[in-house]
């Protein structure tokens, strides 16, 4: 990835990191000092015995209220009030059980948990290493999560080409002003019904992590705060070169990626994860790296990445023009044609199955 002076995300996008000094945590997290926002969508939420209103702070003032139409029977969700650090956070999970104390909320399959995560002080290079970090254990966040996987509201990397085009493009800035063109559009094309949703980069400095099913349980959002703002955390000690440091984690065993990545909240984790999927996560995370060498192979055919069943990318050009078998490019060029007409008009994304 090109030296970017080693300018903030928000240096560059003049959205600067909140100058408040954040209380220190009572209990352990990952990362003082670290800000976050939090949105808990709930449904049933009418009997709290006070009547709430749209866009009111609520409880001790750590949390908004918003109606959400997607939800039923009174389904709302609770905003943090700002971007919150340490032991604020410790707080507002706390203020959130006692104001649904005596209420009979209700987390169905309509509801989702999401966290911001304020990245604008990290470098560009840092911000890459996070997203990259992000994809190596998505499989494991996904089942930690509650498996949101099939909504349609949570779309895995490995689903989403507006994701891999975000990636590709960010890697391959020369410029802050190129980082602030792309991503500062206010209304920036990614498809945000992602499970790592880079949308809100622009407009508030923050990475989305959409994988929590909806819950209440303030040790178990706890938790999923811990496995984010540890990734933050070695996003920052290993993105100084973030291609170096991937090739360098990608030869480490199992145990020892996880803990180096995680820490001491690794147990946290670790039950979610298996060598087959860890193994699918560092392949995608090695595809994006690689895309300039994909890119030089395959400049005839626009740089296509497609995805087989299992949800593997693999390079088009190494099909089409036999680079790995040339009879089974043959066999496979008819089930491919669609994708290759016309030099490949581009699409959001195709399943192709592809033998071994």
């Amino acid at each position: 990835m090109p030296n970017l002076d080693h300018k903030t995300v928000g240096s560059v996008l003049g959205e600067h990191p909140d100058p408040r000094r954040a209380p220190k945590a009572t209990l352990p997290l990952a990362l003082e000092g670290a800000r976050i926002g939090l949105e808990i969508e709930l449904e049933n939420i009418r009997h709290l015995g006070m009547p709430l209103e749209d866009g009111v702070p609520v409880g001790a003032g750590w949390w908004i209220f918003k109606r959400d139409g997607s939800l039923r029977n009174w389904g709302g969700e609770f905003v943090f009030s700002a971007p919150l650090a340490g032991d604020e956070i410790i707080h507002a999970l706390d203020d959130l059980v006692l104001i649904l104390a005596g209420s009979r909320p209700i987390a169905s399959d309509r509801c989702s948990g999401h966290l911001h995560l304020d990245v604008r002080d990290l470098t560009q290079e840092q911000l890459f290493m996070l997203l990259l970090l992000s994809i190596i254990f998505e499989k494991p966040m996904y089942k930690m999560g509650g498996d949101r996987r099939n909504s349609n509201y949570c779309v895995p990397f490995f689903k989403s080409s507006s994701l891999l085009r975000d990636m590709q493009m960010l890697r391959g800035f020369r410029s802050g002003d190129d980082f602030a063109t792309y991503f500062g559009q206010e209304h920036h094309e990614g498809y945000k019904y992602t499970g790592m949703n880079v949308r809100p980069v622009g407009y508030q400095g923050s990475v989305e992590y959409r994988m929590l099913e909806g819950t209440y349980d303030p040790n178990r959002v706890l938790d999923w705060v811990n496995i984010i703002l540890s990734l933050k955390r070695s996003a920052i000690g290993l993105g100084i070169q973030a291609d170096v440091s991937l090739q360098t984690i990608s030869r480490l065993p199992l145990e020892e990626l996880v803990q180096l990545v995680f820490g001491e909240f690794a147990h946290t984790i670790r039950p979610f994860i298996t060598e087959s999927d860890l193994t699918h996560g560092m392949r995608l995370a090695l595809d994006v790296i690689n895309h300039d060498e994909i890119k030089e192979a395959s400049a005839s055919i626009h740089n296509r990445f497609y995805f087989n069943e299992e949800g593997d990318l693999f390079r088009a050009y190494s099909i089409l023009h036999g680079y790995d078998e040339p009879e089974k490019a043959k066999k496979k060029k008819k089930e491919l044609g669609e994708l290759i007409a016309e030099e490949l008009v581009p699409i959001e994304f195709e399943f192709v199955t592809i033998d071994e």
